[in-house]
């Protein structure tokens, strides 16, 4: 294994660049062209010049803003045209304010969609392209970085999964040392904590997760202190963060820094008003575009295929234990069972008999949750947010999840943050359960409108590949 290189932020900000050039460039010669057609060779002048130098400055700074370029390799794709939509956005504000006071006839409005369209179309192929090569270049070892975990801890045991989940990241785990030799399963085990050095001489380790638990931190001057001499990398990982669900933020407090954690953003007055303000503007969107004759072909398959109403209906908590009625459209015999013999709510299983062969269409692409989205105009849910559950699943799990309750701090929504990140179906375990509520605990503490846009882009992708567990 060959040890990466600090040379692809630079490779990435070097494209990025030359993308807004060509979308410049693009964007330049159509707005001539539709100002005055058939004029000849297309040429800038010297202030179109001082105009894209300016914009190429405002993107480098506005990029370093947002840290776009700051550890982007350990990013999932989503998150990082998440970044890069932020990034163009800004580019836009500033290209009105630079144009207004360049008044050149040729960079007009129409310059401006085009401009941002043609960024944003570049910048997205870029980015695939860059990520497809750093890839096939780490399927041969190259730009591979090796880490060391210290802690068998359920925040290194979660870190070890996430390298092995996310191979495009670039990560290779040596192995890691704990007082625990079974921590980490699938992990090579390489002692204690007092190793540590012996293995920073001898090893080629670019960087140490600390994962230990809080008690623990007693030692970390003595283990910052090694890693110096080896010029090895540390991240700190708390494993008390993890159990917490809270969103971490670094603050000062005069010349102290401070770690403050914040609880559900979504408790502020501005912030529902934007998640609102975004759920009511994207549904409306759909129902006059694509609802508006999608949905009449699904009801009339499902009139074909069996008999029984278009629509299944549920009764379901909402936000602080209001109960409102949930649509979906109908995936199961009409006449089905939903309670077992002993009382108990039969949830969707794998080649359920239940389903219709209409219905199995419709869970397998998502479309049977479609209607949910007149619930997020009526305001019962919003487009991201904790599925909302079945009242008996619910009356069964409330009692046995721990923190299961403070779901309901929020609306539900269509889709999720544990939906995406594995955890949909049925609940066959306690175990999955609680694994599918501490990640809805965690989208509930980390809310911010760029990670609803993520889990939206999560969501259509999962959908697009096929997710294994829509059954």
């Amino acid at each position: 294994m060959r040890r990466t290189t600090h040379t692809s932020p630079a490779i990435k900000l070097t494209g990025d660049l030359l993308s807004l050039a060509a979308a410049f460039l693009f964007s330049a010669y159509l707005s001539k062209e539709r100002v005055n057609p058939g004029q000849g060779s297309f040429r800038l002048s010297v202030r179109d010049i001082v105009v894209l130098v300016l914009l190429g400055i405002v993107w480098y700074f506005s990029a370093r803003f947002i840290n776009l370029y700051e550890d982007f390799q350990s990013r999932l794709f989503t998150a990082e045209f998440v970044a890069v939509l932020k990034a163009s956005l800004i580019q836009a504000c500033f290209a009105v304010l630079i144009l207004f006071f360049a008044k050149d006839p040729l960079l007009n409005r129409y310059f401006m969609v085009v401009y941002f369209l043609a960024l944003l179309l570049l910048l997205a192929a870029w980015t695939v392209g860059f990520r497809s090569i750093l890839l096939a270049h780490r399927r041969r070892g190259v730009n591979v970085r090796s880490v060391l975990i210290l802690g068998s801890t359920k925040a290194g045991l979660a870190f070890a999964q996430a390298v092995k989940a996310y191979p495009q990241f670039g990560y290779r785990v040596l192995g890691y040392l704990g007082d625990n030799p079974k921590g980490i399963p699938g992990e090579k085990y390489l002692g204690s904590l007092g190793r540590l050095e012996a293995l920073l001489r001898r090893r080629d380790v670019a960087e140490l997760v600390l994962a230990m638990p809080v008690y623990a931190y007693r030692r970390i001057d003595r283990i910052i202190s090694a890693c110096e001499k080896y010029t090895t990398q540390v991240r700190i990982i708390p494993d008390q963060h993890l159990s917490s669900g809270l969103k971490t933020r670094v603050t000062l407090f005069g010349r102290l820094p401070v770690v403050s954690m914040q609880l559900n953003p979504l408790g502020e007055m501005p912030n529902r008003l934007l998640k609102r303000i975004f759920d009511l503007a994207v549904s409306l969107t759909l129902f006059l575009t694509v609802f508006i004759w999608l949905w009449p072909i699904i009801a009339l398959a499902i009139k074909i295929d069996s008999r029984g109403p278009v629509l299944f209906k549920q009764e379901r908590w909402g936000k602080k234990d209001r109960k409102f009625i949930c649509y979906k459209f109908r995936s199961m015999d009409w006449r089905c069972r939903q309670f077992d013999g002993n009382g108990r709510f039969l949830q969707a299983h794998q080649d359920d008999c239940r389903v219709t062969r209409v219905g199995r269409l419709l869970r397998r692409t998502s479309l049977d949750e479609l209607p949910q989205f007149w619930n997020v105009v009526k305001g019962d849910m919003s487009i991201v947010g904790p599925r909302p559950h079945p009242i008996p699943l619910s009356l069964e799990a409330r009692g046995k999840v721990r923190h299961y309750l403070l779901r309901r701090l929020v609306k539900p929504g269509i889709t999720g943050w544990a939906q995406i990140s594995g955890f949909r179906g049925p609940t066959i375990n306690l175990s999955r359960m609680q694994q599918r509520i501490e990640h809805d605990l965690w989208y509930i503490n980390n809310w911010s409108f760029w990670l609803d846009l993520q889990v939206i882009l999560l969501t259509i992708s999962l959908v697009l590949k096929g997710d294994p567990q829509a059954f």
